[in-house]
């Protein structure tokens, strides 16, 4: 399957998902529960009306602060991701019904914590996408590495319109005097020149023995996991994601739902290939989150803070 018959550069990966958008007459864009695509695209559930019962998919203003009020002034739609059922009843409730343009969402949401789509819920944006006559825009920044084909092609079986990727080719080196910059990777010809000579060093072989490491690794942790009590059974899905442990998160906007939903494990690792999250959940997740990071400092290994990725 080709992968693409046009690429343009942009400035950074927030450009690129933003960019995909020109050219087009429609205005709505659907985008999906704690999205992120860079710092003007960024959808936690908070933002949904109605949340507290069940969300309209109209995204809210947000007051003066907070993520509604740095996101660029485009029409979104928010669905819950990963579940079918809630998003088609949002889509069947565009007014105009034809007003959707793109779709817009992460083949595994990186800033949400690896949450990887399911096989169905991709295919069931492609059929959408196709029936609307709307683009379906798969952000793989972060997932592209994951193959030579990205995720969605390469795990998901679905080709999109458009694909951004960025994050892996090059980025940011130490510069004194230098005025900063809130783009993750930008204008540093050294980094840009080392990522370049590394496509040569990263190939194919050694992104599936990557990911093989890194599934290894997920299916070991989730072991432990259960071992010592902090999952449940339920988890035990021969899930070909984790090495026998699988667990799919499909979000909610309705608060009945959620509550009737088995709640998640106090402790848990999500992602795909080489590219993991671990993860807390209940009232002091994020004291929990906290803590792990400064113990894995303790061990001399480094995670970024926010979603601990490896």
């Amino acid at each position: 399957m080709a992968i693409a018959t046009a690429l343009a550069f942009v400035n950074s990966s927030g450009n690129g998902n933003d960019d995909t958008r020109k050219g087009i007459t429609k205005n709505k864009i659907l985008v999906f529960s704690n999205a992120y695509h860079g710092a003007t695209l960024a959808f936690p559930m908070s933002l949904v009306v109605g949340n507290g019962d069940k969300g309209s998919g109209v995204i809210s203003s947000g007051g003066t602060a907070g993520p509604a009020a740095t996101n660029l002034p485009h029409d979104f739609v928010m669905a819950p991701y990963n579940n079918i059922p809630e998003t088609r009843a949002i889509i069947d409730s565009l007014d105009p019904s034809n007003s959707l343009a793109t779709i817009l969402f992460e083949p595994m949401q990186g800033a949400g914590g690896c949450r990887t789509a399911t096989k169905e819920f991709a295919s069931y944006l492609r059929q959408v996408a196709d029936e609307h006559c709307a683009l379906l825009i798969a952000d793989e920044v972060m997932t592209s590495r994951l193959g030579p084909a990205g995720l969605c092609v390469g795990y998901l079986g679905i080709k999109p319109d458009i694909m951004t990727l960025g994050k892996w080719v090059g980025g940011e080196g130490e510069g004194k005097g230098r005025l900063s910059h809130a783009g993750t990777f930008n204008n540093n010809l050294l980094t840009m020149v080392a990522g370049f000579e590394g496509l040569g060093i990263y190939t194919r072989e050694k992104v599936e023995a990557l990911n093989a490491l890194g599934n290894r690794l997920r299916g070991e942790v989730w072991s432990m996991l259960a071992d010592r009590g902090i999952i449940g059974e339920h988890v035990r899905t021969g899930g070909e994601l984790s090495g026998g442990f699988e667990f799919v998160e499909m979000d909610t906007f309705d608060r009945k739902k959620r509550e009737e939903t088995k709640t998640l494990p106090r402790m848990f690792v999500s992602g795909y290939g080489s590219l993991i999250a671990v993860r807390f959940t209940g009232e002091a997740a994020e004291a929990w989150q906290a803590l792990f990071y400064h113990h894995m400092l303790d061990e001399n290994i480094y995670l970024a803070m926010r979603a601990t990725w490896l």
